[in-house]
């Protein structure tokens, strides 16, 4: 069995934040992404299997849209 949960590293609001806090889209979706599985793992709960990350698949989305 495979659990699959996309991640939205790229949003308005994280190219905002980035730009207020002079960072990279980048390295704060990585912060983000890092606090949510610290937060899982200390609530015991199972990482996926998968976890793609919509940059990785920007291609995709424009074509589905």
């Amino acid at each position: 069995m495979s659990f699959v949960r996309n991640i939205t590293d790229i949003d308005e609001k994280i190219i905002k934040r980035a730009a207020e806090n002079g960072e990279s889209i980048q390295s704060l979706a990585k912060q983000f992404i890092a606090a949510m599985h610290g937060e899982y793992d200390l609530l015991n709960i199972l990482r996926p299997t998968h976890e793609p990350r919509t940059t990785e698949h920007i291609a995709g989305v424009v074509a589905m849209t």
